[in-house]
């Protein structure tokens, strides 16, 4: 079983995808089709690697696929901590918004659950329709039902009025600090450890 399909997504939500037409801004007849999902294998071939990455263009379709593949296959490793769901354009077989939500167990919680959501993308051609809203609510609902306790986003200054619309608030006390790291593969077979 994936760590996030379909069947999960409907035990969890009781919906088999849910369509959000009547949750949006509307700009003509063909947004009827509009579907929220789980992330899907064939997702990279629906444009979700162009709406995620701003250079994915220079890599060549065999790399993206693999990458994307390698992503997946990285998730399904770790069953209920990756729910990456998205928005599909079903007459235009395009993905124009995403979201993941990240569960992870809080040792100094008694092992209790927290969320954490991260890559919160809407095409910019389909912003300021309330996509967005729809994806960042149903993640924040499936936070709630499975039993995290807080769940938390990053945002950039230009969202945070949009975040704390939708009931996320900047705390007093909370940081966010960031370190850029360059990564070290570690090699099991040789006995070089003088970057640890």
């Amino acid at each position: 079983m994936k760590a996030f399909d379909q069947e999960t997504f409907e035990n969890i939500l009781s919906s088999k995808g849910v369509k959000i037409a009547d949750y949006v801004q509307k700009r003509d007849a063909e947004d009827e089709d509009l579907i929220l999902r789980p992330l899907e294998v064939n997702d990279h071939t629906k444009g979700y690697l162009e709406l995620i990455f701003d250079d994915v263009e220079t890599a060549d379709n065999n790399e993206r696929e693999r990458v994307f593949e390698e992503y997946l296959s990285l998730q399904d490793t770790c069953p209920g901590t990756y729910y990456t769901i998205v928005v599909e354009d079903l007459n235009r077989n395009k993905i124009i918004a995403s979201g993941t939500l990240i569960v992870e167990q809080k040792f100094i919680h008694e092992i209790a659950l927290r969320g954490r959501i991260e890559n919160m993308i809407v095409d910019q051609e389909h912003r300021r329709r309330k996509i967005g809203s729809v994806v960042l609510g149903l993640l924040t609902f499936l936070a709630e039902k499975l039993g995290c306790y807080k769940t938390t986003l990053n945002c950039t200054d230009d969202v945070a009025l949009f975040c704390e619309k939708m009931k996320y608030m900047h705390e007093a006390g909370q940081n966010f600090m960031l370190c850029h790291v360059t990564p070290t593969v570690i090699n099991p077979d040789h006995e070089n450890t003088s970057r640890l």
